[in-house]
């Protein structure tokens, strides 16, 4: 199918319509990034919670504005003759009454503009409506980043290491990076965020952690509260989860903020975002802190390269859970996340 498909496509016939030329620059955001990573830097020195977490919102928001998608919405406060007056080409999508103002949202009529006024007169209203966005630049920064923590993710691999679960900044080994790559007050360097115990990774951004002290984070999209361990066992089992979530919503047109508590929202396993090339979820390997302890979970496939472990540690037990055969097994495992 896949062969197809790209015969396919190598023999299409395309023309380009509409390009855009980018220049590239130099060290966009290093002056701004440099002061807030130096204002977070400092914050948590001086434990000032509020200050850091600003720096580091601002830090890790601003690319994503860049990204937005384009508005042709505008909010103005206006009196009536203001709207009296408004332009044809301007839909106006809601007046909440002040006395005698008004709180007025309109909307461009994109079609009825271009008949008015004309294609170029189109595009010089859109870049004067405030958007001041650049895909590309979202784009690029993203790129970036995926190309820094993949260099990290080989640097593991090269020096024998295993690599469990990966995010956009974050990778989880079954032992530490040399520390040269290791500074949570330097850009592009990575901070030591977890020692792991016991981690369960069920799918991106669904997982379960226990540290070495004891401390157990979670983590589960669209699920602002906690689930438990067996939760999660649950899950990677591909049971779904019934749950009850807090859902918000909001109209400035019909001025009203509805909040519906206890709605239903169904978590189930999935994976496919990428091919998943092993069966193995929890995670840990022998490591080199004899005084820790973790499971191992994967199900039973061919293919999982790790169905015949060769244990190396004396305490050994495998116990079945479901479809699955759990590995108690001395380990040492980290979670580093990239500053």
């Amino acid at each position: 199918m896949r062969k197809a498909a790209l015969s396919v496509f190598l023999h299409m016939s395309l023309s380009l319509s509409l390009a855009y030329s980018f220049k590239r620059g130099a060290n966009t955001f290093l002056q701004l990034i440099t002061q807030l990573n130096g204002m977070k830097v400092e914050a948590q020195l001086n434990k000032q919670p509020t200050i850091r977490n600003m720096a580091k919102l601002l830090m890790n928001s601003m690319y994503g504005r860049f990204g937005m998608k384009p508005s042709v919405l505008e909010t103005h406060i206006w009196n009536q003759d203001q709207i009296d007056s408004l332009e044809p080409y301007w839909e106006l999508q809601s007046a909440l009454s002040y006395g005698e103002l008004y709180l007025v949202s309109i909307q461009l009529n994109k079609e009825k503009f271009i008949e008015l006024q004309g294609q170029a007169s189109l595009k010089k209203m859109l870049t004067n409506l405030s958007n001041k966005t650049n895909v590309a630049i979202a784009a690029a920064v993203t790129s970036y980043s995926r190309m820094i923590i993949n260099n990290y993710k080989l640097l593991a691999l090269s020096l024998g290491l295993e690599l469990f679960y990966s995010d956009t900044d974050s990778l989880v080994l079954n032992g530490p990076l040399p520390p040269e790559h290791i500074d949570s007050a330097t850009l592009g360097k990575l901070k030591l965020e977890h020692t792991i115990k016991e981690g369960i990774f069920v799918m991106p951004k669904v997982y379960y952690l226990e540290d070495i002290d004891g401390t157990i984070v979670t983590k589960c999209k669209g699920f602002s509260g906690k689930l438990t361990k067996t939760q999660y066992l649950e899950l990677l089992s591909g049971n779904t989860q019934e749950l009850e979530v807090t859902k918000w919503q909001r109209s400035l047109k019909e001025s009203y903020v509805k909040i519906e508590r206890n709605q239903s929202y169904n978590l189930r396993f999935s994976f496919n975002k990428r091919e998943q090339p092993l069966s193995l979820f929890l995670l840990y390997s022998q490591g080199q802190n004899p005084k820790s302890h973790s499971t191992v979970a994967w199900n039973r496939k061919p293919t999982d390269r790790r169905m015949n472990p060769q244990p190396r540690e004396a305490n050994l037990q495998l116990q079945p859970i479901g479809s699955l055969m759990c590995l108690s097994v001395r380990l040492f495992d980290v979670q580093y996340n990239m500053e």
